[in-house]
């Protein structure tokens, strides 16, 4: 029983990232890892997706979602589209080999 309470604690409170706010259960957090400001569109499926910008070396917090959103990174002519699971941190990052910016799950804030 101690066990299964230490779980559900655990999953409520996520370390707090670097502007010292907690992410809870139904946001997410970005981490623009570049030297450059980063534009994405994040919301949810089905609803209008809000244009953010992101500085560089900086993390943002989204508002709360009811479902899992989706983040949209465009890139010239390229867009990566991802369903992001809500309660987690996710990287933007430059991926060389496909030379495009991706999206990844993280611990890094």
């Amino acid at each position: 029983m101690k066990k299964i309470i230490k779980i559900a604690v655990l999953s409520l409170l996520l370390v707090s990232c670097a502007t010292g706010e907690r992410i809870i259960a139904n946001r997410v957090g970005i981490y623009n890892s570049s030297s450059s400001v980063i534009n994405i569109e994040l919301g949810e499926t089905g609803r209008p997706l809000e244009k953010i910008t992101i500085p560089k070396g900086e993390t943002w917090l989204s508002p709360n979602f009811h479902a899992n959103p989706v983040i949209k990174v465009k890139t010239g002519n390229q867009t990566v589209i991802y369903t992001l699971s809500k309660s987690n941190y996710y990287m933007i990052y430059w991926n060389e080999s496909d030379r495009r910016w991706d999206v990844q799950k993280t611990t890094d804030r």
